[in-house]
């Protein structure tokens, strides 16, 4: 995988953001988040990065912090795509849109479990986006927590682009 442009360019990207963000890289790939009817051309149709950020157990992320953080995250990652001389030959589309990137962002405590207040889940696919809460009923043990995951907001990601831009807070890593 270390030569296949796309994974290499990921890894990149990742460890660069990592320093500014302290996102981890979880998992990572290109081409198995294709929307239904797409086909593979000349190698990579599509970009999938999950990243979780390291919080405490008392911390909270709003749905402000979110929002900034996956479109910077996302507007990043495409200008990184369609920057990239080495990528280049290989994309299926140029330039790549970003309704072809699929970023999910997942903020957990120091026991890696979902935090429970505020947005715990965030995930962009297909140009929309859902913002998830983990409400806990009970910590089951260190590492572990029962409860379930809501919807608590939904909106186009160009919307979100938009309120990140008028807010003033885009950024690219």
């Amino acid at each position: 995988m270390d030569s296949i442009p796309g994974y290499k360019l990921i890894r990149a990207f990742s460890n660069r953001i990592n320093v500014d963000t302290g996102l981890i890289l979880s998992a990572y790939g290109i081409n198995n988040a294709l929307q239904k009817g797409s086909h593979v051309v000349n190698g990579t149709a599509d970009f999938y990065v999950s990243y979780k950020l390291v919080k405490t157990r008392k911390d909270s992320v709003s749905l402000e912090e979110a929002r900034t953080l996956l479109v910077n995250i996302a507007e990043s990652l495409h200008k990184e795509i369609n920057s990239n001389q080495e990528i280049r030959p290989y994309l299926d589309f140029f330039p790549f849109p970003t309704d072809h990137i699929v970023v999910s962002l997942y903020f957990v405590d120091e026991n890696q479990v979902g935090l429970g207040s505020g947005i715990s889940d965030v995930y962009f696919s297909k140009g929309k986006i859902e913002y998830e809460r983990y409400e806990i009923e009970k910590y089951t043990g260190p590492n572990s927590a029962m409860g379930k995951h809501y919807v608590v907001h939904e909106e186009s990601y160009e919307d979100a682009l938009k309120k990140v831009k008028e807010q003033g807070v885009i950024a690219y890593y």
